[in-house]
């Protein structure tokens, strides 16, 4: 009985110690998200209109709307904020991702690199299924936070997941 006693107060010594342990855990990558949302700060106008870092994303990449330069750099500057958060928050992501700014890239399962950027070289299916997996790997970050990946927009699923961790 009283080695049953000890065994009970050490393992409630040890959780203690673990929520304690979790909580500043939880604390840091508080810290680290805001850090990184005040290096990428997302803004959303009207019309479905988002903004990373100044750089319009628009929902059609392929609108015509938006320069071809500034798109490909709002995608590097989504590309290395999923990269950072997946890092921040422990979340392994499905699909590599080639941070080289406004030149960043997606691998699919090990196989073939797909573009995330606009030129006149990248063909538009593969741009389309790079940000697809771009996608994927989003929703696979909000998911492991058990968060739903209803928003449609990929900027404003990043803003959604930012407010939920810095405002815990």
């Amino acid at each position: 009985n009283d080695e049953v006693s000890l065994i009970r107060i050490e393992t409630a010594k040890l959780r203690k110690q673990r929520n304690q342990n979790d909580l500043l855990l939880e604390v840091h990558r508080i810290k680290l998200v805001t850090e990184l949302r005040a290096i990428y700060p997302i803004l959303s106008k009207p019309g479905d209109h988002y903004f990373i870092r100044g750089a319009e994303l628009p929902r059609d990449v392929h609108s015509g709307e938006v320069d071809e330069d500034e798109v490909s750099a709002a995608l590097g500057f989504v590309c290395h904020t999923i990269v950072m958060l997946g890092k921040y928050l422990s979340i392994p992501l499905r699909y590599r991702i080639v941070c080289n700014s406004s030149r960043s890239a997606i691998q699919e399962d090990g196989a073939r690199i797909l573009p995330l950027f606009l030129s006149r070289v990248v063909e538009r299916d593969q741009l389309w299924r790079g940000l697809t997996l771009l996608n994927r790997n989003l929703d696979c970050i909000l998911g492991a936070r058990c968060l739903d990946a209803e928003h449609g927009h990929m900027l404003a699923k990043l803003q959604f997941l930012y407010d939920d961790i810095t405002k815990k």
